[in-house]
C-alpha cells in the first residue's frame, strides 16, 4: 500500500498541478500538394479545447505564447468557454495577438453546455474580432490567391451542416475547413 500511495501521489500531482498547465507550442510544417504559390509560407495558429473560465495560470500561461508568436491566421476549432467568465479570459489572452487575416472560430460539444447560446458566444467573440463560423464561410484574397475558411458546428453532436456551410460557395480556391471533431470529413468532398 505504500509503494502504491509513493507511485500514486507523484503522478496525481503531476496529473492534476502540472499538466493541465503546460501550454506547449508546436511548430508543424504541413506540405500541400497544388498549393497556390501565393499561400506557400502561411502561417496559422491553431487554438482548439481552451474550455477558458477565468483568467488563472494556464491562460496567462497562453496570453505569453501567443503575444511572441506571429502567425497570418488563427484558428480556433471549438470548446472555447466554460463559462461567462471565459469570455473575459479569452479576450485576455487574444488581447496582444493580432494575426494578420484575423481570428476564426467554430463552436465544439462543450460549448453547447447551456451556459451561454450560440449568438451569445457570438456577440461576446465578435466584440473580440473574433469571426465565428456556425456552418458558414468566409471568403478572401489573401497575396493574391482566394481562399475560402468553412466553419461547421460540432460533429460530434450532430450539429454540422456541410452543405450550409458550402451554400452559395464558388468551387475552386484553397478551403480551410475548420471542425471541433473530424467526424466531418466523411461529408467532405
Amino acid at each position: 500500500v505504500l509503494v502504491a500511495g509513493a507511485i500514486a501521489l507523484p503522478l496525481a500531482i503531476y496529473a492534476f498541478l502540472i499538466e493541465p498547465f503546460r501550454v506547449r507550442l508546436t511548430r508543424v510544417e504541413i506540405p500541400i500538394k497544388g498549393l497556390p504559390a501565393g499561400l506557400d509560407g502561411l502561417t496559422i495558429c491553431h487554438l482548439s479545447d481552451m474550455h477558458a473560465a477565468g483568467y488563472g495560470r494556464l491562460e496567462r500561461n497562453t496570453a505569453r505564447i501567443l503575444s511572441d508568436l506571429e502567425a497570418d491566421l488563427c484558428v480556433m476549432t471549438g470548446d472555447l468557454l466554460n463559462s461567462w467568465e471565459g469570455l473575459q479570459a479569452l479576450d485576455r489572452m487574444l488581447d496582444c495577438f493580432k494575426p494578420r487575416l484575423g481570428v476564426f472560430a467554430v463552436l465544439g460539444n462543450g460549448d453547447h453546455k447551456g451556459f451561454m447560446t450560440p449568438g451569445e458566444i457570438e456577440d461576446g467573440l465578435s466584440g473580440m474580432k473574433v469571426n465565428l463560423l456556425i456552418n458558414s464561410h468566409h471568403a478572401m484574397i489573401v497575396n493574391g490567391e482566394d481562399v475560402k475558411i468553412i466553419g461547421v458546428d460540432d460533429p460530434f453532436k450532430r450539429r454540422d451542416q456541410f452543405g450550409r456551410a458550402t451554400a452559395g460557395m464558388p468551387r475552386g480556391g484553397f478551403r480551410l475547413l475548420l471542425a471541433h471533431s473530424p467526424d466531418i470529413l466523411s461529408e467532405v468532398d
